[in-house]
């Protein structure tokens, strides 16, 4: 918590002058300059520099960086299309779990009352979202301001609701040395002396007319808090905005088009203007003057004897389409995504470079889904293993059920052309390079399901003396197949026997 100076323990003195030590040391070695980047000059003003330590940056333009990144949100349509697409890209339908466990009948029971738990809107505290919606704003909080904050919500019978808050949320007000365990507290977050979060400093609200009493924060634990935010530096403790890097290119862009749309406004203004030989009408009229200064289309002003009208007339260019796409290039760069789905032109693209920048889409999605959306689905996937403990619904203890992991399969990613997209896959199939499973999880879709909807297909097939056409494994879903009937039939036996000895008892 926050401490005068003046009021610390001679302990908590003799750590802060133990780390002013070593700031002063640090500095003195980082002053010996031993590259030419870190020289000063024309080229490397001293202006562009910025600290070496990855989290000073967040303490001191943190909170500027967020209100710009929204202010874009919401007054810039490449910017809210980015963040559109990167969703669409990272969280998409959702991501679908696989449990690792021998047990299918145990595997089907989990993941129904996964179902049951996630697909409807009782997941959300606040009621509006399912667990694809509530990640799709954790997904959005960190674009523009950097952090998410996943708040679990316990309820009196075991369960638990998420209420998602973006950065702003947390209070970074709370710095300084800690008086618990030796730790600290940085951005409103408390570490323990290991530097290992134990808590957070929450607003329970940031609602205008609200009473003031909900503006102050609490500390709530971080068993119960899920920090999601994309770490661009090692020993990074908070998230920033994904579009930092470019906004400046976006407020340039934005000027300049609305630059000139205004040359383009007053250029199709064409008037007429009548010199008058009487002194009663014309600009020399106070009223004229006015309706003078807002000219219209079409409009006839009259002059008076004399005078004259002068205009300015701006530089004709035609670069105007090159320079945007230029832009709006190195915007789709800094944020992840193509030049064509954030303009929406494809009138310069075929297959090869559509999907040459597809595939380069798809591997940056890939990255952010792994480094920071995957957290969130785990971690909820814990909660849920403790929750199904805590109801009676999954015996033994809740440590054994945490321990039950899940794989997620990311949403079906869309094909540029699924004829020549399928035929590749098939032919990687055939030459040994990759595996039918991992071809239907490129696809985005469940190995399992797959091979059990198709087992089912052939059995149906089989039935109506139907022979399918399509390049499948054809020998292991037959197995499969024969697997399932035998499970059925055991399982149906078991029935029979257990209703049999019911009967007779």
């Amino acid at each position: 918590m926050r401490k005068n100076p003046k009021y610390l323990t001679d302990s908590e003195r003799a750590i802060v002058a133990e780390l002013s030590a070593d700031a002063r040391i640090q500095q003195a070695w980082l002053s010996v300059r031993r590259h030419e980047a870190a020289g000063n000059g024309r080229r490397h003003p001293r202006e562009n520099d910025h600290s070496g330590f990855a989290n000073t940056a967040i303490g001191s333009e943190g909170e500027i960086l967020r209100r710009r990144a929204l202010n874009m949100d919401g007054n810039n349509g490449f910017a809210r299309q980015a963040k559109r697409v990167s969703a669409n890209g990272i969280v998409g339908t959702g991501s679908k779990p696989s449990v690792r466990v021998d047990d299918k009948e145990f595997e089907k029971r989990l993941l129904k009352l996964w179902s049951n738990a996630t697909h409807t809107q009782k997941i959300d505290h606040n009621g509006h979202e399912n667990l694809t919606g509530l990640a799709h704003q954790v997904h959005d909080a960190m674009f523009t301001t950097g952090d998410a904050i996943v708040r679990r919500r316990r309820q009196p019978d075991g369960s638990f609701k998420l209420q998602v808050h973006e950065g702003d949320y947390i209070d970074a007000t709370y710095s300084g040395i800690s008086n618990t365990s030796g730790g600290y507290t940085m951005h409103g977050i408390e570490y323990n002396a290991e530097g290992v979060a134990v808590a957070y400093w929450l607003y329970d609200s940031l609602d205008e007319g609200q009473p003031l009493a909900l503006w102050s924060s609490r500390r709530i634990p971080a068993a119960d808090v899920l920090h999601c935010y994309y770490a661009d530096r090692a020993g990074q403790r908070r998230g920033l905005p994904w579009l930092r890097s470019v906004y400046v290119a976006l407020m340039d862009l934005t000027r300049y088009m609305d630059a000139d749309l205004q040359r383009s406004i007053v250029a199709a203004c064409h008037a007429v203007f009548v010199t008058n030989s009487s002194e009663t009408i014309g600009l020399g009229n106070t009223a004229a003057r006015e309706e003078f200064d807002n000219i219209q289309p079409g409009a006839a002003y009259y002059l008076n004897s004399g005078e004259d009208v002068t205009f300015n007339t701006p530089p004709a260019h035609n670069s105007f389409a090159e320079y945007v796409r230029a832009i709006l290039r190195l915007i789709a760069s800094g944020a992840g995504v193509t030049y064509e789905s954030i303009s929406g032109d494809y009138s310069q693209v075929n297959f090869t470079s559509a999907k040459m920048a597809a595939n380069e889409m798809d591997r940056n999605f890939a990255e952010k889904r792994e480094r920071s959306m995957l957290k969130f689905y785990n971690t909820v996937w814990s909660w849920f293993m403790e929750s199904l403990v805590l109801r009676g619904e999954l015996p033994g203890t809740v440590d054994a059920a945490k321990a039950i992991e899940a794989d997620w399969t990311a949403p079906r990613r869309a094909m540029i052309d699924m004829v020549k997209e399928t035929e590749g896959l098939r032919l990687q199939i055939a030459a040994g390079l990759i595996s039918w499973q991992e071809a239907v999880r490129m696809c985005g879709g469940d190995p399992d399901d797959v091979a059990e909807e198709l087992a089912k297909a052939l059995g149906i097939m089989g039935q109506v003396g139907f022979v399918p056409t399509w390049n499948v494994p054809t020998t292991e879903l037959n197995q499969l197949a024969l697997e399932m009937e035998a499970k059925q039939t055991t399982a149906d036996a078991a029935k029979t026997n257990a209703e049999k000895s019911k009967t007779e008892n």
